[in-house]
Formats: structure tokens, C-alpha cells, sequence
């Protein structure tokens, strides 16, 4: 058997969620360099992480032809997007999940 490779429908997304999507990503990168910068190693692993996570709806859009997830809308990357987002930067870098 043959497998395939989809490619990611990127023309097919808003552009206004495609640019979230590229911000939020931009920022884990960001958050992950100045954390290694400052030798908060665990924070920029934290970071690293959640950025490859955030490319798990595109990986199965990709590699989904032997997944049980098909297609997955562009609102619901959008949204884990978000609640990335604002847990690693509020939660982690702002350290309100110690209050």
C-alpha cells in the first residue's frame, strides 16, 4: 500500500486566523530563546513543546490518510492556538498558575 501525503489546504484558511496562527508561533519561539537566554531551561522546553504542539491539527491534516481525524477546521486550530497561547504566556511567563 501507497501512502500519500495531503498537503495543508493553507489558501483555504482566513487570513486573519492563518495570521494568529503565525504570531502565536512567532511569540513561543521568542519566549523559548529569551528563556534559554536566561538560563530558565525548563521554560524554554515549556515553550519549544507548545509550539511543536501547536502544529498537531496541521500534522494531522497532513498525515491523516491511516488517522481517524480526516479534516480538522481551521476554528479549532485557531482555538488551541489560543489556549496555548494564553496558558504558556499568562499561566507560565507571568506565573499565574502559582497564585
Amino acid at each position: 500500500m501507497k501512502y500519500k501525503l495531503r498537503k495543508d489546504p493553507i489558501n483555504e484558511i482566513p487570513k486573519g486566523q492563518l495570521i494568529f496562527w503565525i504570531i502565536v508561533r512567532v511569540t513561543m519561539i521568542i519566549c523559548a530563546t529569551y528563556s534559554f537566554v536566561t538560563g530558565d531551561v525548563v521554560m524554554g522546553f515549556e515553550s519549544i513543546f507548545c509550539f511543536i504542539f501547536s502544529h498537531l491539527w496541521d500534522m494531522f491534516q497532513i498525515f491523516g490518510h491511516t488517522s481517524f481525524i480526516i479534516e480538522v477546521p481551521p476554528l479549532s486550530q485557531t482555538m488551541l492556538n489560543l489556549i496555548i497561547f494564553i496558558g504558556i504566556l499568562f499561566g507560565s511567563y507571568f506565573k499565574l498558575f502559582d497564585k
